[in-house]
């Protein structure tokens, strides 16, 4: 029996995660021979141009399905490539693809046969996953009038592209991507994944110039509106007791520049303005309604 042979059989013998660990050396030791400066060069930093945006399913690896190298995407999957407004890790992953590693695209990649359209369309109650596909049940009930003509696998797949194309418009309103866009051209594009066929289909998300312009006069308005309104509303905040974070990850760019401020009793150094952080023993949605509330009222009383 050949050495080749010998380990072959051995690891057949292995559980799934024993079998990952030994075929990992094999293929650090193929890659090392094949291409000797890939490891030195991705352990001196990382130079993506893609940032890959999809779903968690084990059957939808980016870097395999698109035929590239280890250091070439950067990469946030969840279940159902939901882009959710106020999901902190979605949107530091594209503030530091976009602001710091400069990536040149945006792929938000759905997928055929995906478990959270599924949940989405059967509208069975999941738990957890309930808040989180929320959105998808709402895009549903959207589209009621395309999917009730289709299908089951039909009407999968077109929810799946809508989800897609939602998800792109919610990145367009990333002020951002906005200014990425603007400033040096950054692409943003829609895929499906053909789990049966290993294929990417890619869809028509073109825009405009005057269209893509027109975001960016409108998001600018509406910044320097918050901008002025917060101006008013910080003092207020800081003299209630709450320091400020951002109000949503996403909208983070739409509001001022992070900045110190400090009071008598709180020190909060760089903060991003917008949301409420609670300072004492308080429910966090309880002070942020308190406090946002008797704010509202005191300056519509002005």
């Amino acid at each position: 029996m050949s050495t080749e042979e010998s380990t072959l059989n051995g690891l057949l013998h292995l559980d799934a995660y024993r079998l990952a660990l030994a075929k990992n050396r094999q293929w650090a030791i193929k890659t090392a021979e094949e291409d000797p400066s890939l490891f030195p060069k991705l352990a001196a930093a990382q130079h993506p141009e893609i940032l890959w945006i999809g779903c968690s399913d084990s059957r939808c690896p980016e870097t395999a399905i698109l035929g590239l190298q280890p250091g070439d995407v950067f990469v946030h999957r969840n279940i159902a490539n939901v882009i959710h407004y106020n999901d902190m890790s979605s949107a530091c992953v594209i503030e530091y693809a976009v602001v710091y590693l400069k990536v040149k695209h945006i792929v938000l990649c759905g997928h055929t046969s995906c478990g959270g359209i599924a949940a989405a369309l059967a509208n069975k109650r999941l738990g957890l996953l309930d808040s989180w596909l929320m959105p998808l049940r709402h895009l549903r009930e959207q589209n009621l009038y395309l999917l009730n003509d289709l299908n089951t696998s039909e009407a999968a797949e077109k929810l799946a592209e809508i989800n897609v194309r939602q998800g792109l418009r919610t990145l367009k309103e990333n002020s951002v991507v906005l200014d990425a866009i603007q400033e040096r051209g950054l692409k943003l594009h829609g895929v499906l994944y053909d789990v049966g066929s290993g294929i990417l289909r890619e869809l028509d998300v073109a825009e405009s110039v005057d269209v893509v312009h027109s975001r960016i006069i409108a998001f600018k308005t509406l910044r320097a509106e918050m901008r002025e309104e917060e101006h008013e509303m910080i003092p207020y905040c800081l003299d209630s007791g709450v320091g400020i974070i951002p109000r949503s990850p996403l909208a983070r760019g739409v509001l001022p520049t992070p900045r110190s401020t400090k009071t008598s009793v709180h020190a909060h150094t760089d903060v991003p303005i917008g949301f409420t952080v609670p300072t004492r023993d308080q429910d966090v949605d309880e002070q942020i309604v308190v406090v946002w509330r008797s704010w509202r009222e005191r300056r519509g009383s002005v």
